[in-house]
């Protein structure tokens, strides 16, 4: 008689069972690397809004630093720093992006850029967020 035996059909579960259980695991990685790279494209988008922001205000005359918290939890603080001796037409703005506590990747988005300014500004140094 030909066919297979209790233990080679046990054998076979088990080996097929361990390998959907690595299809399980990698599902699951995609999925929190998927929020992941969500989370961070938002935060990217929201410093590079927030620094448009900023380079209108010196344009304007009117460079502020801020600290707000979103609605969807994440603060942003953007921080301006001339108390550059070197270089006083060339402010240093920063802005931070911290998402929620208890989120995957705790670490700030932050994004930082030098604006050009004529004739040099006076403006409060440090961060806004303290």
């Amino acid at each position: 008689m030909g066919g297979f035996t209790l233990i080679e059909v046990v054998i076979a579960m088990v080996l097929l069972s361990v390998g959907l259980l690595g299809l399980q695991a990698l599902g699951i990685m995609a999925v929190r690397s998927n929020g992941l790279a969500q989370k961070n494209s938002r935060a990217a988008a929201t410093a590079s809004q927030y620094m448009e922001t900023a380079f209108n205000q010196f344009r304007g005359g009117t460079p502020r630093q801020l600290c707000e918290t979103l609605g969807n939890g994440d603060r942003v603080s953007v921080a301006i720093d001339v108390n550059s001796p070197n270089q006083p037409t060339r402010p240093r703005i920063t802005v931070e992006v911290r998402t929620p506590a208890g989120l995957s990747n705790p670490l700030p988005y932050t994004l930082v850029s030098y604006a050009f300014v004529p004739s040099g500004i006076s403006a409060a140094a440090g961060s806004p967020c303290s």
